[in-house]
Formats: C-alpha cells, sequence, structure tokens
C-alpha cells in the first residue's frame, strides 16, 4: 500500500504554512464582511459601494447599488472563509483597490495617502491567492514565490503604516476623536492640543517602524505593528461604540499582515534545524570507533 504524496505547501514546512493560511483567510474574509456592513449602513453609497457605483451606469439608484455592494462582498466572504479560492480573492483585493482609488481621485492632502493607508486591506486578499498551490511545483520555484509573498506581505503592512504614519504627523483631524473619546471611556482627559501632540510622535514612530520592517527581519517590530495595528482599528469601537464593529473589521489587515510575519518568523525558528556537516559526522564516527577500540583494549 502506497504511501500519499503531501500536498504542496508554498512555505516548506506544512505546519507554518497551515498557520499562516488561516491566520489570512480569518482577517480576509472578517474584512469583507466588515466591507459589507459598511456598505449596507452608508446612506450615500460610502466607500465600500464606491466600486460599484463606478461601475453603475445612470437609472440604478443609490440604495440599491450600495445594497448590491454589501451583498456582493458579504459572498466573497463567505466563500474565502468556506474555501479560499483565487477568484473571491481577486475579486476583493481589486473591490479595496478601487475604492482606495475612488477616494484618492476625490483630492484633499489625507485623501492622497488613502492607497498607502490603506494598502493593506487590498494587498493582503492579492497575496493570499499565492498560499493556493495547485498541482506538482518544484521546491525551488515554491520558496521563491514564497520570497515574494512576504515581501508582499511587508510591502503591504510597511505602505499602511507610512500613510498613517503621515496622516498622524500632519494632524488628520479625523483621528482627534479616537484619541479624545478613548481617554473618555477610560476616564482620561485629553484636549486636543495634547492629542495633536501624540499624534505627532505615533507619526514618527510609525514611520519609523515600517522602515525597520522593510529594512530586517525582526520579529519585535512586526510583533510592536500587530498590537499597534490591532489597537487602531480597535480604536473605532472605543471611541465611538459597538455601532462601529465594522470599521474595525475593515482594518484588521492593518495589523493581521505584521501577525502573519510574526507567526511565520516565530515559527520558522524550530521548524527545520541545520544539518550537521559531513565532516562534524565523520569526526563523530571516528571517536565513537576509537573509544571502542579503548574499550576493548581495556576488556
Amino acid at each position: 500500500m502506497s504511501e500519499e504524496t503531501p500536498r504542496p505547501t508554498l512555505i516548506a514546512d506544512a505546519r507554518t504554512s497551515r498557520a499562516v493560511t488561516l491566520c489570512m483567510q480569518f482577517i480576509v474574509s472578517w474584512m469583507c464582511v466588515g466591507g459589507a456592513v459598511a456598505a449596507w449602513h452608508a446612506r450615500d453609497g460610502g466607500a465600500m459601494a464606491a466600486p460599484l457605483m463606478w461601475l453603475m451606469w445612470g437609472g440604478v439608484s443609490v440604495e440599491t447599488t450600495t445594497r448590491a455592494a454589501g451583498t456582493v462582498l458579504m459572498l466573497v466572504a463567505v466563500a474565502i472563509a468556506m474555501r479560499p479560492n483565487k477568484p473571491a480573492l481577486y475579486m476583493a483585493g481589486l473591490w479595496f483597490f478601487v475604492a482606495a482609488v475612488l477616494k484618492f481621485n476625490k483630492g484633499g492632502d489625507f485623501a492622497r495617502l488613502t492607497p498607502l493607508a490603506d494598502a493593506a486591506r487590498y494587498v493582503a486578499p492579492l497575496a493570499m491567492t499565492m498560499l493556493l498551490v495547485r498541482g506538482e511545483v518544484a521546491r525551488e520555484r515554491l520558496d521563491g514565490q514564497a520570497k515574494a509573498f512576504e515581501w508582499m506581505l511587508r510591502i503591504g503592512a510597511a505602505a499602511t503604516f507610512i500613510g498613517h504614519g503621515a496622516e498622524a504627523f500632519k494632524l488628520n483631524p479625523e483621528f482627534v476623536p479616537l484619541i479624545v473619546n478613548t481617554g473618555e471611556r477610560i476616564g482620561m482627559a485629553i484636549s486636543e492640543n495634547a492629542a495633536h501632540q501624540a499624534m505627532r510622535v505615533i507619526g514618527a514612530i510609525d514611520i519609523l517602524v515600517a522602515g525597520m520592517l522593510l529594512a530586517f527581519r525582526w520579529r519585535t517590530i512586526a510583533a510592536y505593528m500587530a498590537v499597534w495595528g490591532f489597537a487602531t482599528a480597535l480604536s473605532r469601537m472605543t471611541a465611538y461604540g459597538f455601532s462601529w464593529t465594522h470599521e474595525t473589521l475593515i482594518r484588521l489587515p492593518n495589523g493581521g499582515l505584521p501577525l502573519v510575519l510574526l507567526v511565520w518568523w516565530q515559527m520558522s525558528r524550530g521548524a527545520a534545524k541545520p544539518a550537521q556537516p559531513e565532516s562534524a559526522v565523520a569526526e563523530a564516527d571516528a571517536a565513537d570507533a576509537g573509544g571502542d577500540a579503548v574499550r576493548e583494549d581495556l576488556a
């Protein structure tokens, strides 16, 4: 009875590849759920319905378009959660990319930063397509694709932190309530001036750690970015309440991409131990043989 050949995985260690895939599946599917709810809640269409409104011709009401947009994104979310496939992932990536571009076209200092600030949202599903390996693929080719996958995650996470860092440093007024309202919920009175000072520091740190993520494979940096990315996503709920849960879900990739890198780098450390050099093996065998000879002489 022949043994079943294991399915090829993008990352050489199957256990690590499975963990990375599950993390990406959770992040991308729930991001799409958040986008669907955001489209359903938006009276004027909103950013999540904008891609479909852009494709629609006249005669279709905004309400109909937003409902259709939310339904499409929810179906994509279910497809990715149940059985990830490339068409659904490509649709999700394209959807969030077009939403970022349309917001960019509106103009304004902060809107111009949207393609950077939202990079993690459209990079996450596009990068996940690389995890879906089908058929027999040479290990050397998969190793090359794994490096490309890693760089997509690093660039997507870094771009988001640079975009948000620039927005914070330039004192985006949308960020002020996130700090002030969250402070009020935990019993801290934070003035607008203090919030501005904090935003300057936060912006500088965001840009710094983004550069470090691109330059080094440091788990500490990935861990910091994961915690801070999730914290800023959660700030939508701490500032405005549970009715903004969908806005938190949309921003899951902000901390999710660094988390995937952290999981990958951490698990890869113990996944494969370096093979012992042949010279060292020969020396060990010689030492064992010499020990046996000495024992025979003594006997």
